[in-house]
């Protein structure tokens, strides 16, 4: 049954609600619950996601099942097409991502406008290019002759971390998508909502089922998509401890996994009045819990000096240093460490 979403749309045209897109369908979740997305510099909610279950996983593995017979044997140049019209489009709304990015991630503007955009664009350049590079080979030797044929895997179950979704997402779908797989993707439940936009519009370029997102807790949703007997690869950018019983879950049916995994505690800063004195300082903090960096780019500074704050939090009082621009979309906007005040 398809989602009735709300028709509400924010300045930055995001809804206030999302489902899960399985078969080409925007559907709600079993459970009926959902998860707020929020502005972190801000506290204030920016829509609300489904809170998947087991349930949803096993639809979406099921579509991507029942897509695979088709999408595997499409042309090389049906599949180059569509990844190019994908970059295109990125391209198109280059700002319009990045300003999702940071709105939902509280990294700096700049960060998302030049390196997570631009990487993101040439993922799908990249294996655009590679779909014509997969085939067989030949090995001929003096007493026998040898033939490696390539086929796609099946379904591949792709878990992605909050730190950089747009750039996780294209580094694991492009090339599924290249190479003739389908994909059942699992976003972090904290920062989504560039990847579900994208998925949006983008949703005309790919049959039904050959792509499906499901949001939701880990805890929910992890086992059940890793576990299942259709799934026949899985990878993932995280965090080790999550690794450990990623790498337990796939041994069950002895698939092949990428695991991409850093330990890195990305800091913040926060102001707080010393005891002495009564004087304001800043002082670097580990992240909350459940805010650590999974992956390898960390979206606030680390670590930053405490002398060195004053000038870059400045505007948290709403004085921006001259020449400068608060505006989404300027180059010079950086609420980063900002938002990280405020969260602290």
């Amino acid at each position: 049954m398809a989602t009735q979403l709300k028709s509400a749309e924010n300045e930055y045209g995001i809804k206030s609600e999302y489902g899960h897109y399985i078969g080409g369908e925007w559907i709600a979740g079993d459970s009926g619950k959902t998860i707020d997305l929020v502005n972190p510099s801000t506290g204030k909610v920016l829509t609300k996601i489904q809170a998947g279950n087991t349930k949803d996983i096993e639809r979406a593995i099921a579509a991507a099942k029942a897509a695979f017979p088709k999408w595997s044997q499409s042309l090389p140049g049906e599949r180059q097409d569509i990844l190019i019209e994908i970059a295109r489009r990125l391209k198109a709304r280059h700002s319009h991502y990045a300003t999702l990015e940071t709105l939902n991630n509280g990294k700096p503007m700049r960060e998302s406008m030049y390196f997570d955009m631009p990487q993101t664009i040439g993922q799908f350049e990249l294996f655009a290019g590679a779909a014509y590079g997969l085939h067989g080979q030949t090995l001929d030797y003096p007493d026998a002759v040898g033939i490696v044929h390539r086929e796609p895997l099946g379904v591949c179950a792709q878990i992605i971390p909050w730190n950089v979704p747009m750039l996780m997402m294209a580094c694991k779908i492009a090339p599924a998508l290249a190479s003739g797989n389908t994909v059942v993707l699992k976003p972090a439940e904290t920062v989504c909502l560039s990847v579900i936009e994208f998925f949006m519009e983008m949703a005309d370029l790919l049959p039904p089922g050959v792509i499906n997102v499901v949001t939701g807790y880990g805890a929910d949703v992890g086992e059940a998509l890793v576990t299942s007997p259709d799934v026949a690869k899985v990878a993932f950018t995280g965090s080790v401890a999550t690794a450990r019983r990623i790498i337990q879950y796939a041994s069950a049916n002895i698939i092949p996994q990428t695991l991409e995994l850093r330990q890195v505690g990305a800091h913040r800063v926060r102001r707080c009045r010393h005891r002495r004195g009564g004087r304001k300082r800043d002082h670097v903090d580990r992240p909350q819990q459940g805010r650590s960096l999974p992956g390898r780019f960390a979206p606030v500074p680390a670590p930053v000096h405490p002398g060195r704050v004053p000038r870059q939090v400045q505007d948290r009082a709403g004085r921006h240093p001259p020449g400068r621009s608060a505006r989404h979309g300027h180059p010079a906007w950086r609420p980063g460490i900002e938002d990280a005040v405020r969260q602290g």
